[in-house]
């Protein structure tokens, strides 16, 4: 996911989610010089096995005065892996 800095001068971003159990970030301070683009590196936690389920996480990305610029929506679909049948998961032994 990329991150842009439309001002013309350096900003550092500070990144938070509302669901920190499902996701985290590499770095929760994002520096972006003027006019660059940056990637956010997004951790997800692993899914328990079980049924498929989805989950609607949020990227809240603050300036430095903790003022929101921007809000980015992720859907998460979590499948099965279908773990040794070779559909995915651990390959067969």
């Amino acid at each position: 996911m990329s991150l842009a800095n439309p001002y013309s001068y350096d900003m550092a971003f500070s990144l938070h989610t509302d669901a920190p159990q499902l996701l985290s970030f590499r770095m929760t301070t994002l520096p972006i010089p003027a006019g660059e683009t940056r990637y956010i590196g997004l951790k997800f936690a692993p899914h328990a096995e079980g049924s498929p389920s989805a989950a609607t996480l949020r990227v809240y990305v603050n300036n430095a005065d903790d003022k929101n610029e921007e809000c980015m929506e992720i859907e998460v679909l979590y499948t099965s892996t279908g773990a040794g049948d070779g559909e995915g998961g651990a390959p067969p032994v």
